[in-house]
């Protein structure tokens, strides 16, 4: 709660925000599509967390 309460104090001095076009920035490059190296991470990590969960819950 003390965090929001923060954020919330921050941005309440803002009358207006920026636009995104308004601030004349681009990326320098596309964002890459996925890769077969993100593919066999996310498995790798999906395969993992399953093995974690049914360890938890069925003991070793």
């Amino acid at each position: 709660m003390e965090k929001t309460s923060a954020i919330m104090e921050l941005v309440a001095g803002y009358e207006a925000y920026s636009q995104a076009d308004e601030l004349n920035v681009t990326a320098a490059t596309d964002a890459p599509a996925t890769s077969p190296a993100c593919i066999a991470s996310f498995s790798a990590s999906a395969v993992s967390s399953r093995t974690t969960v049914d360890t938890y819950n069925n003991g070793c």
